[in-house]
């Protein structure tokens, strides 16, 4: 589908396409996927794996708008089609069939049902082991420091993918920029990311999800309305203003992420976060670029990256308030849920106990 893109003119075409490519995105199972392998001792480590995506992006950024420059933009299309093909092969070569807890269920359902072939060998404990109930995934998903946490998440997304969309449109039409420095803007973008992703675990530490989410959030309002700034004498400075990138993003993604994983029932790891990439770049992200295009075909860029930035900061500053007057409420919310599903445990083995007694 990739390579087609190149070859059709037509609009309805071409978004048929983008909806077929999109279809085949599993961001959030890879992410899942990547906290279950480091397991629930280490998962604060999922930064230093991130972080090798964001080099990625970063060094192909600069080595694509060379290769435009000198080959045409259909260059982009092939390049993209071979690593896709490259990743495809070490998928289905590279990868386990089963993650961590996909084998430890495999296994426990096995011996379940030797058990049921061997009434000997049957016990409480294994008796008592519940499937996945929905009303586990509901009761998470509808707290309201769970709904707060993916509005805002939805919001930051919708920015970072309105910068995608239309920042090189507002480079190169209203500030006369080259496709190399397009192409740098997209490489600088990481220089932050790496350290904040390298030191993931230690900033969730000390800061928490709520002064991550409301530093990503400073940061992009700062970044976006940067550009509203600039002239075509002065386009160079954006560089400046996409440091800043890494901050929102970086800060943003590591705490969602963590986020998603701590609250997430038992079995409904991947489930919750698939939840959580659909709200933010499918609703947020989708919905964002097309709300932002109408108003920058009516009132310019400069109005709709200034808007965008004083929407994002609006919504910071509330979160400020919120945390100054009832304490980080989404730290809160993660400590809540530990201590019931502890509860929880507890209260399953007391029964079980009594059990083995009577």
């Amino acid at each position: 589908m990739c390579l087609s893109l190149d070859k059709v003119q037509a609009f309805e075409v071409i978004l048929f396409l983008i909806i077929g490519i999109s279809v085949f995105c599993a961001g959030s199972v890879l992410d899942a996927h990547t906290l279950d392998f480091l397991g629930e001792r280490h998962h604060g480590m999922y930064g230093t794996i991130r972080l090798w995506t964001a080099v990625s992006w970063g060094f192909g950024a600069i080595v694509l708008s060379y290769l435009t420059d000198i080959y045409g933009f259909t260059v982009n299309f092939y390049v993209f089609g071979a690593v896709m093909t490259l990743q495809l092969v070490f998928f289905v070569f590279g990868l386990p069939a089963r993650s961590k807890s996909e084998q430890e269920f495999y296994e426990k359902a096995q011996r379940q049902k030797e058990n049921i072939h061997h009434p000997t060998n049957f016990s409480k404990k294994s008796a008592a082991s519940e499937p996945m109930r929905w009303s586990a995934l509901w009761d998470i998903m509808t707290r309201l420091p769970v709904i707060f946490w993916l509005i805002e998440a939805a919001l930051v997304v919708a920015g970072i993918i309105i910068v995608d969309s239309f920042l090189f449109v507002y480079l190169q039409n209203d500030l006369l920029a080259s496709t190399s420095l397009c192409g740098w803007t997209v490489g600088v973008t990481v220089l932050l990311e790496l350290p904040i992703f390298h030191f993931s675990q230690q900033l969730l530490s000390w800061l928490g999800h709520d002064v991550l989410l409301i530093v990503s959030m400073i940061s992009y309002s700062s970044r976006i309305i940067g550009y509203t700034m600039l002239t075509p004498e002065t386009v160079n400075w954006v560089i400046a203003w996409e440091v800043l990138h890494g901050i929102t993003f970086a800060c943003m993604w590591i705490a969602t992420v963590d986020y998603a994983d701590s609250i997430a029932p038992k079995g409904w790891s991947t489930t919750v976060q698939s939840i959580v990439n659909g709200v933010t770049y499918h609703i947020g992200g989708g919905v964002g670029p097309i709300v932002a295009g109408q108003v920058m075909n009516r009132f310019g860029a400069r109005t709709m990256f200034r808007g965008m930035g004083l929407i994002v900061g609006s919504v910071m500053l509330l979160h400020l308030v919120v945390m100054i007057c009832f304490g980080r409420v989404h730290d809160k919310c993660i400590e809540r849920i530990r201590l019931e599903r502890e509860a929880e445990a507890q209260e399953t083995d007391d029964e079980e106990e009594e059990f083995d007694i009577i």
